[in-house]
């Protein structure tokens, strides 16, 4: 019998049209091999224009609504992380539109919504016989929900720790999704691995983050693995 398998990667944001044609059987192939793949969405998808811009430092992201689309159903995408610092480059809006796009192309998100409470949701899948759910957080960089409010679910230690402990009760595997670290560094920081390693202490199975933008090492922390940055 043909085992389910999980694919997650790293930061996806296309901002210009960009032809399937492009991207090299190599890849379509890592991808078609699995049940579920998990792409980190890393800008919002709407048309919106620059005087929709949120008020904040850096730049603002936006995808190619398009080619972004059919890429991530090319590449048989199955879920989009959506918590990141740039989810809300165009306001409560722009995150709107994002999951509209997502949902009308079939394709499920995580860890952001019209407010805190709907961004905090756990998306919970089948492997073979064991159910797993993910949770998905992004550190506070504009980005968070609130509760009258569109946004990503925000990283905060204690309200990690409180839904790992209860998704402990629904579920036999906890994977948490965090988007945050230092950009273009390859170590986490020793606060990151301290509280990485106390949700590995809470109950959770496997930590991956992104957003440093290079690959930010893993380590195995009493029998679970730890990715501090996926590149």
């Amino acid at each position: 019998m043909k085992k389910t398998s999980l694919n997650i990667v790293g930061d996806f944001s296309l901002s210009i049209d960009y032809k399937i044609k492009n991207i090299d059987n190599s890849i379509k192939n890592i991808f078609s091999k699995n049940s579920y793949n998990i792409v980190n969405l890393e800008n919002p998808l709407t048309d919106l224009c620059k005087k929709n811009r949120l008020e904040k430092s850096g730049p603002h992201l936006k995808g190619n609504i398009n080619s972004s689309i059919d890429i991530l159903n090319y590449l048989n995408i199955s879920h989009c992380t959506i918590a990141s610092n740039h989810i809300k480059d165009y306001g409560n809006k722009g995150v709107e539109d994002t999951i509209n796009n997502l949902n009308n192309n079939k394709i499920q998100y995580i860890g952001a919504g019209k407010n805190i409470t709907e961004a905090a949701q756990a998306k919970r899948l089948y492997l073979d016989s064991k159910k797993i759910s993910i949770l998905n957080y992004a550190e506070n960089e504009w980005s968070s929900a609130t509760e009258n409010s569109f946004g990503s679910n925000p990283y905060e230690i204690v309200d990690i720790c409180s839904s790992v402990k209860q998704e402990k009760n629904n579920s036999d595997f906890i994977i948490v999704i965090i988007h945050g670290g230092n950009e273009f560094y390859n170590l986490p920081s020793p606060k990151i691995q301290k509280d990485f390693r106390f949700i590995i202490d809470q109950g959770a199975d496997l930590i991956i983050s992104h957003h440093s933008h290079c690959i930010s090492g893993y380590e195995i922390y009493k029998g679970k693995e730890i990715y501090y940055g996926l590149g």
